[in-house]
């Protein structure tokens, strides 16, 4: 482990190792001694197809940064599902996500408001002029906020 944990930095870097899978690395983020107080995870150009679940990521509750491009997460999961995982982790405000649609972005800021970038851009949700419920198909509008209140 001490190989991918830098722990001056408090960086987990996983990029561009496609033996780190789903179970290796929430077997991985089980064993990280509570201690590291790690910042970002970095997860591209793996072979991981699922974020941890929740559990798994209340481990690293001092999580900043997180970054799932070329991954086939946004494959298999949907962004609801990516972002209520997300939502374990408290001081996340930057997110790298492939991202293909519009749609795709707006429910990610509707979801996880306390982002601050996504993808290398600021984001300032009050200062937008997105009505969601406008923007976004009003069923999934509804979706989304019904889901994350039964949260």
């Amino acid at each position: 482990m001490s190989s991918f944990l830098n722990t001056q930095n408090s960086i987990l870097n996983l990029t561009n190792r496609i033996e780190i899978n789903d179970s290796f690395l929430d077997s991985l983020l089980k064993k990280i001694d509570k201690k590291n107080r790690i910042k970002e995870l970095l997860l591209s150009r793996t072979s991981i197809t699922h974020l941890p679940k929740r559990e798994t990521l209340l481990l690293v509750p001092n999580l900043e940064k997180i970054n799932i491009t070329g991954t086939q997460i946004t494959k298999n999961q949907d962004y609801i599902t990516i972002c209520y995982e997300l939502q374990s982790i408290p001081k996340l405000d930057y997110l790298d996500i492939n991202i293909c649609q519009e749609i795709e972005f707006k429910i990610i800021l509707l979801s996880l408001p306390l982002l601050k970038e996504v993808n290398g851009q600021k984001v300032d949700i009050n200062s937008m002029k997105i009505t969601f419920q406008d923007e976004l198909n009003i069923s999934t509008y509804k979706f989304i906020v019904d889901f994350m209140q039964k949260i």
